[in-house]
C-alpha cells in the first residue's frame, strides 16, 4: 500500500504539492513541465527530463530547463546514448516497477566524465552532472523514465533523496495511467465526465465512506456481477438515497476499505483482483486519487479533489494472452516463468502446474517469486492488473 502524507509537516506539505500537480497534468499537458520543473527544484535540481522510452525511439512529456536545441539532440541521438537511460533499461527486468537509483552508483563519475552524453550535450547545453533516476511501465509495454539532474558544483544525490522520491512514483504512475486513457477516449481539453463515460471498464467516484458521486454504464452493469454491488447505504444514522459501491468478499472488502481510505487521503491507492463464491469471472479493481478536473462537483480547490476516489474495474474472466516476446521484453522473463505466470494467471493451481511441467512444488513456488520480483508486483493479482490494465 502507498503512503499518505502529513500535511503538518514542511515534508508532507512538499510532497503533497509534488503530487498534486502531477494530477493536475491529467487535464493539462503543459503542466508536466511545471510539475518536473518542481520536483526537481525540491529535490535541488536544475533540470529534468520525463519521457516514454519506445523501441523507435522516446516520447518526450517534459524536459524542464532544456533548450530546443538540447532537446532535438537528446531525441534525435542522446537517448541510445545516455549511459544512466542504459541504467534504467538494464535494471528493469530486475528492478522492481516503480525503481529508484543514483546515476553515479552505476555510473562511476570519471567513467561519466569521458561519455560523449556529457562532453557534447550536458556540459555544453543543460550541465547535468548528478542524477536521481526513476523508471516504470505503465501496464501497457510503455516503459517511462524519469531523470532529476543536479549541476557539478552541488552535492551529489544519496539515500535520502531516493527514500524521498520513491513514494510519490505511484503518484505519478496514476496520472500518465489516467492521462494514457483519456487520451484514447476524446481530447483532454474535453476531459471529464464524458471521457469516463465512454471507457470500457467500469468507473466510479466515491467519497471517503465509499458512497457513490457517479458510476459510468459499464460499472452499472459490472454491479449485477455479483463480487460488487451498489446498494443504498444502511450504516448512516441519516437517511440517504445514496448507493455504497461494496464487495461481496469479506476479505476484498476489507482490502477495498484500506485502499479508498488511502486514496481519500491522497495516498496512491492500489489493485485488488476480486473474488467470486461460485464462478470463475474475474474483475480487477483500482482506486486512485480523484483528479478535480474528473469531478462532477469538486470538494476542493486544488488539483485533486480531496476526499474522493477513482474507481475502476474491468472484467478479466478471460486469462491474460500477452505475447512471449512482449513478457520477455517487459520483464526479462524466461521461457519456464512465462509457462508458469500465463498457467497461474488463467486459474490453475501452483501443485497442478508442478504435475504437469515435472517438477517439485518448490521450484514453483520460486519460479513465482522471481516472476514477482521481476514484474515489480507484490502478488499474482497485481501482476494481473499490470499485465492488463484497464
Amino acid at each position: 500500500m502507498g503512503q499518505s502524507w502529513d500535511g503538518t509537516t514542511q515534508e508532507g506539505r512538499d510532497a503533497l504539492d509534488i503530487a498534486e500537480r502531477f494530477y493536475r497534468a491529467v487535464s493539462d499537458p503543459e503542466a508536466w513541465t511545471d510539475a518536473c520543473a518542481n520536483v526537481s527544484a525540491r529535490f535541488g535540481g536544475s533540470t529534468a527530463m520525463l519521457f516514454v522510452d519506445r523501441h523507435d525511439g522516446i516520447l518526450p512529456i517534459a524536459f524542464p530547463g532544456f533548450s530546443d536545441l538540447a532537446l532535438r539532440l537528446y531525441g534525435e541521438h542522446f537517448h541510445r546514448v545516455d549511459p544512466w537511460a542504459r541504467v534504467a533499461r538494464r535494471l528493469r527486468p530486475q528492478k522492481n516497477e516503480l525503481s529508484c537509483f543514483i546515476g553515479h552508483e552505476h555510473v562511476p563519475v570519471a567513467e561519466f566524465e569521458e561519455t560523449e552524453v556529457w562532453q557534447d550535450l550536458s556540459r555544453p547545453h543543460i550541465g547535468a552532472f548528478h542524477l536521481l533516476g526513476s523508471s516504470f511501465n505503465l501496464g501497457d509495454g510503455s516503459h517511462v523514465l524519469m531523470g532529476l539532474h543536479r549541476t557539478r558544483d552541488r552535492e551529489p544525490y544519496a539515500k535520502h533523496d531516493v527514500s524521498r522520491l520513491r513514494p510519490l512514483l505511484p503518484h505519478l504512475r496514476n496520472a500518465l495511467f489516467l492521462t494514457q486513457r483519456l487520451q484514447e477516449t476524446e481530447s483532454l481539453a474535453n476531459a471529464g465526465l464524458a471521457a469516463l463515460e465512454h471507457l470500457a471498464s467500469g468507473i466510479a467516484i466515491v467519497d471517503r465512506a465509499r458512497e457513490v458521486v457517479y458510476v459510468n454504464a459499464a460499472m452499472e452493469r459490472l454491479a449485477g456481477s455479483g463480487a460488487l454491488r451498489l446498494r443504498p447505504d444502511t450504516a448512516l444514522d441519516r437517511p440517504s438515497s445514496r448507493s455504497q459501491l461494496s464487495l461481496t468478499n469479506l476479505a476484498d472488502q476489507a482490502r477495498f476499505v484500506g485502499l479508498v481510505e488511502e486514496a481519500a487521503q491522497l495516498g496512491a491507492g492500489g489493485a485488488i483482483q476480486l473474488r467470486f463464491a461460485e464462478s470463475d469471472q474475474r474483475l480487477i479493481l483500482l482506486a486512485m486519487p480523484l483528479p478535480r478536473a474528473l469531478s462532477p462537483r469538486p470538494l476542493s480547490v486544488g488539483p485533486l479533489d480531496t476526499g474522493r476516489v477513482l474507481v475502476i474495474v474491468r472484467d478479466h474472466a478471460r486469462p491474460v494472452a500477452l505475447r512471449n516476446d512482449v513478457l520477455k521484453a517487459l520483464f526479462g522473463l524466461t521461457d519456464a516463468e512465462i509457462a508458469v505466470a500465463k498457467a497461474l494467471l488463467g486459474g490453475r493451481q501452483a501443485e497442478t502446474i508442478a504435475a504437469e511441467r515435472g517438477v517439485s512444488l518448490p521450484t514453483i513456488r520460486t519460479q513465482v517469486r522471481h516472476i514477482l520480483e521481476k514484474a515489480g508486483v507484490r502478488s499474482l493479482r497485481e501482476l494481473e492488473a499490470l499485465l492488463a490494465a484497464p
